[in-house]
């Protein structure tokens, strides 16, 4: 039967396997308390040959940058860009900076657009290192089952 004493505490500590001490929660890293959505930023319109190294650089003109990610077709760092990204920046008033400040900016020889991100974190459709052919567990989506 389940204990009915409440909510588990904000803050509690595990012991790891050689026996150091970890603090979970609220004490441990306020900064991971931050929800990403208001900090994140939409990039489009850019260039294929994009790396994340130079949208990063481009993009921390506006502030410090947690975060990049160019979204691929096959949802790897090195497949072909879909041309979108998206840059997490510490605070959000830097990701509101950034959309007012480099919305319109020239990237590698295209006028990129930065937006406020309104959606969930982006997801590929498979899952990661399943290839083209994969199967789901319901035996629907791919050619190799």
């Amino acid at each position: 039967m389940l204990d009915a004493a409440g909510p588990p505490p904000l803050t509690s500590l595990t012991q790891t396997p050689q026996g150091a001490m970890q603090i979970h929660g609220a004490a441990a890293d306020p900064k991971e308390l931050l929800p990403d959505e208001p900090r994140m930023v939409y990039v489009g319109n850019l260039a294929w040959s994009i790396k994340w190294q130079d949208l990063k650089d481009h993009m921390k003109k506006a502030g410090t940058v947690e975060f990049c990610r160019v979204l691929t077709f096959d949802g790897s760092d090195w497949g072909r860009s879909r041309g979108m990204a998206y840059v997490r920046y510490a605070t959000e008033a830097e990701a509101k900076h950034a959309v007012v400040t480099l919305n319109e900016t020239e990237l590698s020889g295209r006028t990129i657009t930065v937006d406020a991100w309104t959606g969930s974190k982006p997801r590929s459709g498979a899952p990661k290192g399943c290839g083209k052919g994969w199967v789901s567990a319901k035996g629907k989506g791919g050619g190799y089952g």
